[in-house]
């Protein structure tokens, strides 16, 4: 009876797979036990205060022709690409 042999087989799959489900389930709440101690959560609510502001700094820098050169063929094979 092929049928039962079949049956037989996929519930020894799928208990197989819940036990290592299970092991895994396992594990990861172990290591979530151990690593929470060290492990610090803030809201940033409260680090906003401690926070120096943003600073935004726009800075010309010079450009090999190289770079510059490179730099076109870039955008233009990507302008070419999304034609």
């Amino acid at each position: 009876m092929p049928s039962i042999r079949v049956a037989v087989a996929a519930h020894r799959r799928v208990h197989s797979l819940c036990r290592e489900m299970q092991a895994q389930a396992s594990m990861a709440d172990r290591m979530r036990r151990l690593l929470s101690p060290f492990i610090l959560r803030r809201l940033k609510s409260e680090v906003a205060g401690q926070l120096v502001p943003k600073v935004h700094l726009l800075q010309e820098v010079s450009c090999l022709l190289v770079c510059a050169h490179t730099f076109l063929c870039c955008v233009c094979l990507c302008m070419c690409a999304r034609a």
